[in-house]
């Protein structure tokens, strides 16, 4: 399994799984960047969130600003305010304090789907299976973009 490594700063590691050879969290912040206006302003933030603020705060500061939430089933959110719908980032911990985003979608109330629980702890899954198994890849993301 291929993990994108987003960042690493002064307290987490933050990654992106693959699934096959596309980056869930990455695809989603391009969509958002490929539509233009608002969502590209909101693209560059979650992006920088997650290559930035993330790595570099505590997960204190995170629930304090309301950034991050636990859904149960040791899968949390990060998620980002504003009109037309509430950009979320569905990831899990790893040891080493490192943080690994699994999907993103856009809701426009305060439910999660099931579906996106589910596929957030399926990818968990997945991701120990392979861990266990010596078959995670991690690249950097700027070499995951080159090989795009």
């Amino acid at each position: 399994m291929r993990i994108v490594r987003l960042a690493t700063g002064s307290h987490w590691t933050v990654c992106a799984a693959c699934v096959g050879a596309d980056c869930p969290v990455l695809e989603f912040v391009a969509e958002l960047e490929g539509k233009g206006g608002r969502d590209s302003k909101r693209s560059r933030e979650i992006l920088a969130d997650l290559t930035s603020y993330a790595p570099n705060n505590s997960s204190t500061d995170w629930i304090r600003q309301e950034f991050s939430t636990d859904l149960g089933n040791d899968i949390y959110e990060f998620r980002w305010g504003g009109k037309g719908g509430v950009p979320r980032v569905l990831w899990f911990y790893d040891e080493n304090r490192v943080v690994v985003c699994v999907h993103a979608t856009i809701k426009k109330d305060d439910r999660l789907d099931t579906q996106d629980m589910e596929l957030a702890i399926k990818r968990r899954k997945d991701y120990f299976e392979a861990k266990e198994a010596g078959e995670l890849d991690f690249v950097e993301i700027a070499e995951y973009e080159n090989n795009k």
